[in-house]
């Protein structure tokens, strides 16, 4: 939200550090999440009162660049969280 406001040239300060203030060796601490279909979950009804779509999220944690989300992604090291409505 930051960088967005900072791109419209406004104060964007009190949102927190934009995107161009971070070095390039800084560590960061960034949360990912992947909406999906598990068919272990039970299905959750949609925006339009209907069954199916996605039914979790996987929430990846990591620091670091792509190389770090990829290796969880890969080895599927991640959180699940049940969904308890869909808009998909």
């Amino acid at each position: 939200m930051p960088t967005i406001v900072e791109l419209l040239g406004e104060d964007y300060s009190v949102f927190g550090q934009s995107f161009h203030e971070f070095k390039q060796d800084e560590v960061r601490h960034r949360v990912f999440y992947d909406r999906t279909y598990d068919t272990e979950y039970p299905d959750v009804k949609r925006y339009d009162g209907m069954q199916g779509g996605a039914n979790i999220y996987y929430k990846y944690e990591y620091d670091g660049n792509l190389g770090a989300i990829q290796y969880q992604y890969d080895n599927e090291l991640h959180e699940i969280f049940p969904m308890v409505d869909s808009y998909y």
